[in-house]
């Protein structure tokens, strides 16, 4: 069976605009911010989605139709992130905030099924980061580099 492949590219800001914000009992945003049970993590995901609606071209999040929301963006954004070299942590909390908005979504009837099926099947991103410092003592160890104590010699 041939497999049809999407093209990664950023979503059109048509495509997820709105000309008013929605109220916030048909907001999927605001929904998933007041199902986040510490005030923390709230402030937390705000600041995320933030940095997505930045990504995808908003000023804020209230001027995005995330209903609209489908696994394509998604994927986007989260190479988006991985291309800006952000932690593995940090990518994964933007996917658990997308993830977190397209549910609300689907709960409310303003997604299918489908389309939120395929965005929780995108993959977060995997691996961490070394420390500073960090490459330096494990190029050390490896011996590709002398030893501290050795460095008289060179």
């Amino acid at each position: 069976m041939p497999t049809h492949q999407t093209p990664l590219v950023a979503p059109s800001k048509h495509e997820l605009s709105q000309w008013h914000p929605a109220p916030i009992e048909k907001n999927p945003a605001a929904l998933y911010l007041l199902s986040l049970r510490s005030i923390n993590s709230r402030e937390v995901m705000r600041r995320v989605m933030k940095g997505i609606a930045l990504v995808l071209g908003f000023d804020e999040i209230e001027a995005i139709q995330w209903e609209k929301l489908r696994h394509t963006h998604v994927q986007f954004i989260i190479n988006e992130a991985i291309a800006r070299d952000l932690k593995p942590s940090s990518i994964n909390l933007q996917l658990s905030a997308l993830k977190g908005i397209a549910k609300q979504a689907w709960l409310n009837y303003q997604m299918s099924a489908d389309a939120y099926q395929r965005i929780k099947e995108v993959k977060g991103a995997s691996g961490q980061r070394i420390a500073p410092g960090r490459a330096w003592a494990k190029a050390i160890k490896s011996e590709r580099m002398p030893s501290p104590r050795n460095w008289y010699l060179l």
